[in-house]
């Protein structure tokens, strides 16, 4: 664990910020490592004093001080050593995926339509053989029967308490579930809270990893849990090893208010030029902004840059060292570890970082949880990922000249879309565990649409970019010992359209631009270091996603629009043929009907670009089918209050068709009238569309699958058309969808609780001096409690843990801890609520009596020592309690 109680090093200069600390650990030119643990925490320091530079020594108001950030970019500091690893958020309603495995296609089941062969994609069910595992509802499903088209259902697990369930995989027996989770937390310095008020808690995100042994499908077992630190941004699967990219938000504590009088501000004699942006002063309002009140006079002064320095160095390193932590069937932790190492993380180029990314390798296939292997980078934007089975890029799409210190908003600073690419790889160690490793880095002009948007081959990286107002164009990268270099580009292509789509077949790019018509492009990259345009087709709407035929054929997915306006209209599927690539055609086009209301997944929101769903797309080529969840808006039929006449074409009024409730007469003409009526509502559709393709014959429509709920996925299993939802599984033939074979109902079984399942081997738990050293080291004794001192007398042990509402507690053991765990101390589970943190039984009083007897064995004044300095800064005592219960003044 890093404590950084080291001073800062390097030169300073007058404001106090510390030179960048040298990077001697090299990886490769212009990439390379933190020296040690110091040289981390010196650069994070000298980020933090960069940030708040323009307020040290300055006048504030302590009234103001942490309540608002008056520069609109503070992050509030996590005050706890460690985050919980308690999942807080719920499983989505439906979840599902299309993946099997090799026992899979010989029952004629399908597989993942995935970017890459061989590097899996985390989606919400799998198929192996004539298994379905769905995760839909906050529940993992496995149903049996397909050849038979009689679907049983034959086991049924609750993940409530998981967090909200991303993805899952199946390798060898083993189902991995990957779920984000939030951490409960302190913000010392909360953006925007009332005086006298305790600090709130916040979230910290986690990503945490399942490992269930799915040998026996009626009969679940848990392998191993870990959490991680950090925000889930993509993972993959290669050969049983789990690959996740986190990110960390880098986050800076506002500078101290010193209380006293402030030193009166020189007065200005010349205006600052028009130009010009001061920060906001205390006691003045906000340059341009009106609505904005008096601020109250300065009574204080911020804190100096070194006194800041200091202050902060260890908490922010602490927050800034992501852990990994390993906990038992019941989600008790035993085990905690630091993520990655500083001298694992690459030292950035100067300019504006806002998080640290780490990229972790983790083996699922063995018995007892392996260690992680892991290296971090500081980025700056929004993070991509494509990965082969031997490497991942991670892409970091950001603008040069934004600067996090600057006085002048983004907004108004000259910027430019930039993208720096860092390619990681992945291999094996002599002992058998993973092992990841920093490749090679590179930078270059343009913003990265998604993970299509880039590919390998033959060791070249190819990348599609756009530029603002100067179109799209393809950048060829190679690796040049330790550095990614631009050997081939081309620029310029559609300079005032946006970029929808891309996908790269063997030594083509297809990609699609719009603003009123849909220009599909096709570069050869045959030469990598001079790509060529060989021909665009312009056409009518756009496509969102591309998926290849064949090498000479695309189908795609997109929305036609008008060609005049560029205002898009309902959904559309497309063939395109490409054998001559200077002249690529429009072979079929099926539009579905809904128009403008129509949605899906695939091709994900309606006003953005993309962030579809590519799994979402249900692909059988042996059959020629295809299949699109569909989603249709519900919608208003507004109706006039009376039927207008009809005309003829010689002006002459017809009588109208509509029989009326009464009757008006405008201009002796005789009008349907009625009262006014409500609009009528046409509530939402959801479906799944199911459609034939053929090269030669066209796009036509099979029919539509229908369940209560939406129907978000199909997959083949033995030979049929299976289709998933939240609340059925229904078997259908390929040929007549429309018709149901056989159907289970997943909504009505009883699920089995997570924790209530059999652990499939011995649990690596450690000997008692192992928790408390670890748990006063900061690991969390439960959810949102962290140990700050222990002692352990005969077969009791005593842990002093300080709560996120800021109580601290005295908990005593009742029982062998060795045996129990954290159990020992009345934890029910790691579900409970955080403010009721023991069980039942051992809250009350005769839990208290006949089990063990609370026996002050920390004295009084190491009590009121740790709750002094816990809450000194706080500005409010803290409450002392025995297993929750209020504390009396006489004991």
């Amino acid at each position: 664990m890093l404590t950084g109680n080291d001073p800062l090093s390097g030169e300073q200069d007058a404001a106090g910020l510390p030179e960048p600390p040298a990077a001697v650990a090299e990886v490769g030119a212009g990439l390379g490592t933190f020296e040690s643990a110091d040289a981390y925490a010196d650069w994070l320091v000298g980020q933090a004093v960069t940030r708040w530079r323009h307020l040290f020594g300055k006048p504030a108001s302590p009234w103001w001080h942490g309540e608002i950030d008056l520069q609109f970019g503070g992050d509030p500091v996590l005050r706890d050593d460690r985050p919980s690893i308690v999942p807080g958020a719920d499983g989505p309603d439906v979840a599902i995926t299309n993946v099997s495995d090799g026992a899979g296609e010989s029952l004629g089941s399908s597989t993942t339509n995935t970017q890459i062969v061989g590097v899996d994609e985390a989606d919400l069910v799998e198929v192996s053989g004539d298994t379905l595992y769905a995760l839909t509802a906050g529940r993992l499903s496995v149903v049996r029967g397909f050849a038979a088209a009689a679907p049983e259902l034959v086991s049924q697990i609750s993940l409530e308490g998981q967090g909200r369930i991303t993805g899952m995989y199946l390798s060898d027996n083993r189902l991995t579930i990957v779920s984000r989770a939030h951490a409960f937390t302190i913000a010392e310095n909360p953006p925007l809270t009332l005086p006298g008020i305790h600090p709130p808690a916040v979230h910290r995100a986690q990503t945490t990893v399942t490992v269930l042994d799915v040998t026996d499908p009626s009969s679940v077992s848990v392998v191993t849990r870990t959490t991680l630190d950090g925000e889930l941004v993509s993972s993959r699967m290669v050969d049983g090893e789990l690959r996740l990219v986190l990110n960390h938000r880098l986050s800076f504590p506002l500078p101290d208010v010193i209380p006293g009088e402030a030193e009166p501000q020189p007065t200005v004699a010349s205006p600052e030029p028009a130009t010009a942006r001061r920060p906001a002063v205390l006691g003045e309002r906000f340059s341009g902004l009106l609505w904005w009140p008096e601020l109250p006079t300065p009574s204080g002064r911020y804190e100096t840059a070194e006194a800041y320095a200091e202050r902060i160095r260890r908490p922010l390193v602490e927050a800034m060292t992501p852990q990994v932590y390993q906990v038992d069937a019941d989600g008790n932790p035993f085990a905690v570890a630091a993520l990655v190492e500083p001298t694992a993380i690459a030292v950035p180029e100067p300019g504006m970082v806002r998080r640290l990314t780490t990229i972790t390798a983790v083996d699922v296939t063995g018995e007892q949880p392996q260690p992680a292997a892991s290296v971090g980078l500081l980025t700056s934007g929004t993070v991509e990922v494509f990965a082969t089975a031997d490497d991942l890029y991670v892409i970091d799409g950001h603008q040069t000249g934004a600067s996090a210190d600057s006085i002048v908003p983004l907004w108004r600073q000259q910027l430019r879309p930039v993208t720096t690419v860092t390619k990681v790889g992945f291999g094996v160690e002599q002992a058998g565990g993973p092992t990841v490793s920093l490749g090679a880095q590179g930078t270059f002009g343009g913003r990265v649409l998604n993970q299509f948007a880039a590919d390998e081959q033959d060791g070249f990286l190819r990348v599609v970019v756009e530029m603002w107002g100067e179109g799209s164009g393809v950048r060829v990268l190679e690796q040049q010992g330790d550095s990614l270099v631009v050997v081939g580009s081309i620029a310029g292509l559609a300079p005032r359209e946006d970029l929808y789509s891309v996908r790269f077949v063997g030594d083509r790019a297809y990609f699609v631009t719009f603003r009123r018509v849909d220009p599909l492009f096709v570069v050869d990259l045959s030469t990598p270091t001079a790509p060529t345009l060989l021909g665009e087709l312009k056409v009518s709407g756009f496509s969102d996603h591309i998926q290849p035929l064949d090498e000479n054929h695309l189908l795609t997915i997109g929305r036609d629009a008008d060609d005049a306006t560029g205002f898009f209209q309902g959904l559309q599927v497309s063939i395109f043929d490409v054998t001559n690539p200077a002249s690529p055609a429009l072979l079929h086009r099926h539009t579905l009907a809904g128009g403008r209301s129509t949605s899906t997944a695939i091709t994900g929101s309606r006003w953005r670009r993309g962030d579809g769903d590519h799994l979402a797309f249900g692909y059988f080529p042996d059959e020629g089918v295809i299949t699109i969840p569909v989603t249709t808006d519900g919608q208003f039929d507004w109706r006039s209050p009376f039927d207008l006449p009809i005309l003829a074409d010689d002006g002459v009024a017809l009588p109208s068709p509509a029989v009326p409730q009464g009757e008006i007469s405008i201009a002796s003409l005789t009008v349907a009238a009625d009262i006014w009526l409500p609009p009528a509502w046409t509530p939402p559709t959801q479906q799944l569309e199911v459609l034939a393709f053929d090269i030669v014959g066209g796009i036509d429509s099979l029919g539509t699958i229908d369940h209560d709920t939406s129907v978000d996925r199909a997959v083949k299993i033995a030979g049929q058309l299976v289709g998933v939802s939240a609340s059925e599984v229904s078997v259908h033939d390929f040929a007549d969808p429309a018709t149901t074979l056989g159907s289970v109902r997943l909504d009505e079984a009883a699920a089995e609780p997570m924790k209530d399942l059999p652990v499939a081997g011995p649990q690596a738990f450690p000997a008692i001096e192992t928790l408390v050293e670890q748990a006063v080291a900061g690991l969390p004794v439960h959810q949102a409690w962290v140990a700050r001192a222990a002692e352990t007398i005969g077969d009791e042990t005593i842990i002093v843990a300080e709560h996120v509402s800021g109580a601290v507690h005295r908990l005593t053991s009742g029982g062998q801890v060795a045996d129990r765990g954290w159990a020992a101390f009345g934890f029910d589970g790691i579900g409970n609520a955080e403010s009721r943190p023991l069980s039942r039984q051992a809250r009350g009083e005769a839990f208290a009596a006949a089990v063990t007897e609370v026996r002050s064995l920390l004295s009084d004044a190491v009590l009121e020592r740790l709750a002094g300095s816990f809450h000194e800064k706080l500005g409010h005592r803290a409450r002392l309690s025995w297993g929750g219960m209020p504390r009396s003044q006489g004991s």
